[in-house]
């Protein structure tokens, strides 16, 4: 009698560690996913700024140029 109770209870908890691998498999993967929105949405934003840092970055390289920093 008391080896069933071994064995049913060895059984349950096979079947928890299972459950908890998976559970935690998809909560690391959605955990992934949401800081890679989040890069991947400031990657979008710095793309709508690469024209006014153009603008800026051509005006201090043709003042840089005339220096003797510029050489």
């Amino acid at each position: 009698m008391t080896s069933w109770i071994i064995i049913i209870g060895g059984l349950i908890l096979i079947i928890l560690l299972i459950i908890g691998v998976v559970v935690s498999s998809n909560s690391e993967r959605s955990i992934v996913e949401q800081r890679l929105s989040h890069y991947l949405d400031d990657d979008k934003k710095s793309e709508e700024r690469d024209p006014q840092r153009s603008v800026i970055t051509d005006w201090v390289t043709k003042r840089v140029e005339k220096t003797s920093i510029g050489d």
